[in-house]
């Protein structure tokens, strides 16, 4: 019994050791080599079959015919190399042909910048060729073998494979042990690990990823089938009417995961052209753009029709580009690694980050606290050394008398605030102008006679947390005695004011609504009155609604449950009835309507809109305007068939249209068939000779 019992505690023992190496390798100075070696064939041989047949695979000797070789490698890397260039020429052809996004869109606004630093746009454009080289490798062993695609990737992770005819240098960081401070790229901020972290490195990874090809492409589901749509998903679990039972706190709570999550994910390095940012859907959303049009970093998410909020603004894409890669510290192939943010950091910036567990940032969603260097300033003698600071009293305006805050105070602290902006008072010349110290000007000599401010009291429990120190306060209206005797002031009554239909209705103290909002009085005024048929005397008679609507109008009710027009507050809909004419007779009878194609110009050719037409209807265009063309006599002034005036006699001679094609990815959807163009201004030789045309420079 002992005798098994030993032999299970060393199967468990060699399970999670195998485990832990394969998923940590990082950890060790060795490769693969060392779990080849005879550790795990002693402790179980069913280990040592596997990785047996791993290292046969991939790490057999030269006279083996290994399947990865250096020509191999090499080959994967220029076609990989050729490709991504390729694929970058046709990014930058496509936003110089109109696709891109506009300057000031939404869309442009969720980039976190439409132009890339040159050296993150130098590693991003390595790491695309890379990854394509580690994707053309896959396929070339994959389909000559039995090798699968996780078991290739699995061999890359724990045995680097690096092309030699490539630019990239393996990350090395020397450290100096005695910096006493941080480094402003991350480098050296852990000195057992010196590169993690620093500016332009890859993410660190806490599990492998779950790319659908293990390198690049979008993750799928379990079963193979694409996960659900994102837009889908999240109208799904944060309905803005949450089911029956639904908690509409958690529902909350939810979104503003969402919030930080998709942020996380927005406000990364997003790919970008040379040319600019990278558009993928139509328009402002209208719709996806044509395969043919797509950049390959576009994963646009399709709008269902029923959208609760994108179908009202007729969006039915999203503009979703793939954020920035980076290649691996080493310069091998493997799957993509994102581009840490702090390659985008200005090299002044310090960004200090908040600890999880921070007393007071954490509650209110804060994570990085912004720190700019102070500004530096030449040295006196011009002389090298190390950097100057410019005093920030040089900078103060001499009637400034700033307040520190103590590091302890009870107040101003929780707050972030660390200095009390105090100026000094206004002075003004004796009265004899004669020199002597400065004379403060009273402040009660510039209000107005009407004021009496009342000063809040140090310990006031409310307006001091808000920093109010004083309260406005006017003398109400007088006006003079009815018999317009001397005596004292006599206030006006705000009722005397009103006007004599007003019936203001005062909101009660504890009102649940109106009160947080600041609102102590509803305004209500008296309905419209009329006199009696009659003429007679008697209690007033309000004046039907109807009385007062147009013969014409035949207003619509909306019901109390429409479920669009309720939600933007709208009661009723305008409907005018239809224009009526006299009949032809000029014979009595029922209403006849006018022919909407009587009202039209003789030269209108109104075209109308199909019902299911894909634009249009979005719109809510049902009739497109077009115009017949200006016709001409004929030279000889014969009758015959109407003439068209031809366009391009009624050009300038300095114009030169450009004429738009049917197909153009950009000005079509605007409408816009043709381009002005005017030549440049000329100007006459310097020696006043004959010749071509010489343009004046601007």
């Amino acid at each position: 019994m002992d005798g098994k019992r030993s032999r299970r505690n060393i199967l468990s023992i060699s399970v999670l050791l195998y485990l832990f190496c394969a998923s940590v390798s990082a950890c060790f100075s060795c490769g693969w080599e060392t779990l080849f070696e005879d550790l795990l064939s002693d402790l179980c041989p069913l280990f040592s079959t596997t990785t047996q047949t791993i290292n046969e695979l991939f790490l057999s000797s030269e006279e083996d015919d290994p399947l990865i070789t250096k020509n191999l490698v090499a080959e994967s890397f220029r076609c990989g190399r050729e490709l991504a260039r390729e694929a970058r020429q046709r990014a930058n052809k496509l936003v110089r042909n109109g696709v891109s996004l506009e300057a000031c869109s939404p869309t442009m606004l969720h980039f976190f910048t439409s132009k890339l630093p040159s050296e993150v746009k130098k590693a991003s454009e390595l790491s695309n060729e890379l990854l394509s080289a580690t994707k053309i490798l896959q396929m070339k062993v994959c389909s000559n073998s039995d090798v699968t695609p996780n078991t290739f990737l699995a061999f890359l992770e724990n045995n680097p494979v690096r092309p030699h005819d490539i630019s990239c240098k393996p990350v090395s960081v020397s450290c100096l042990g005695s910096n006493k401070y941080r480094s402003f790229d991350g480098a050296c901020n852990n000195l057992q690990r010196p590169a993690w972290g620093r500016r332009g490195a890859p993410f660190t990874r806490i599990t492998s990823p779950r790319y659908a090809d293990g390198i690049y492409a979008m993750p799928v589901g379990r079963s193979g089938r694409a996960l659900p749509n994102p837009r889908a998903l999240s109208s799904r679990v944060f309905a803005e009417q949450p089911r029956a039972g639904a908690s509409r706190v958690l529902t909350a709570l939810n979104m503003q995961w969402g919030q930080i999550v998709t942020h996380d994910m927005v406000f990364h390095v997003m790919e970008s052209t040379d040319e600019g940012a990278i558009q993928c859907c139509l328009g402002e959303g209208q719709d996806v753009l044509p395969q043919s049009m797509l950049n390959d970093k576009c994963i646009p998410i399709c709008v269902a029709e029923d959208d609760p909020f994108y179908r009202q603004h007729g969006v039915r894409c999203l503009n979703f580009v793939r954020s920035v890669t980076a290649p691996r510290d080493d310069c091998s192939l493997g799957h993509a690694e994102q581009v840490s943010w702090q390659s985008m950091l200005n090299d002044k910036c310090i960004p200090i980050c908040v600890a999880e567990d921070d007393p007071f940032y954490r509650q209110h969603g804060v994570r990085c606290l912004n720190f700019v260097r102070s500004v530096t300033a030449p040295r006196d003698d011009c002389s090298l050394g190390h950097a100057e600071q410019v005093s920030w009293q040089s900078m103060l305006n001499d009637k400034c008398i700033p307040i520190c805050v103590a590091e302890d105070d009870p107040f101003y602290r929780q707050h972030g605030v660390r200095c009390l902006n105090f100026v000094r008072s206004v002075t003004a010349p004796r009265d004899d102008c004669s020199l002597g110290h400065a004379e403060q000007v009273s402040w009660q000599s510039m209000l107005n006679d009407k004021c009496i401010p009342i000063c809040v009291a140090e310990d006031d429990p409310f307006y001091r947390q808000h920093g109010v120190r004083c309260l406005n306060f006017v003398r109400s209206v007088t006006a003079p005695r009815d018999d317009c005797s001397l005596g004292h002031a006599e206030q006006v009554s705000w009722q005397s004011m009103l006007n004599d239909k007003c019936i203001p209705i005062c909101v009660a103290e504890d009102d649940p609504f109106y009160r947080q909002h600041g609102v102590r009085c509803l305004n209500f005024v008296r309905s419209v009155t009329a006199p009696r048929d009659d003429c007679s005397l008697g209690h007033a008679e309000q004046v039907s609604w109807q009385s007062m609507l147009n013969d014409k109008c035949i207003p619509i009710c909306v019901a109390e449950d429409d479920p669009f027009y309720r939600q933007h507050g709208v009661r009723c809909l305008n409907f005018v009835r239809s224009v009526t004419a006299p009949r032809d007779d000029c014979s009595l009878g029922h209403a006849e309507q006018v022919s909407w194609q009587s009202m039209l110009n003789d030269k209108c050719i109104p075209i109308c809109v199909a019902e299911d037409d894909p634009f249009y209807r979005q719109h809510g265009v049902r009739c497109l305007n077009f115009v017949r063309s200006v016709t001409a006599p004929r030279d000889d002034c014969s009758l015959g068939h109407a003439e068209q005036v031809s366009w391009q006699s009624m050009l300038n001679d300095k114009c030169i249209p450009i004429c738009v094609a049917e197909d153009d990815p950009f000005y079509r959807q605007h409408g816009v068939r043709c381009l002005n163009f005017v030549r440049s201004v000329t100007a006459p030789r310097d020696d006043c000779s004959l010749g071509h045309a010489e343009q004046v420079s601007w």
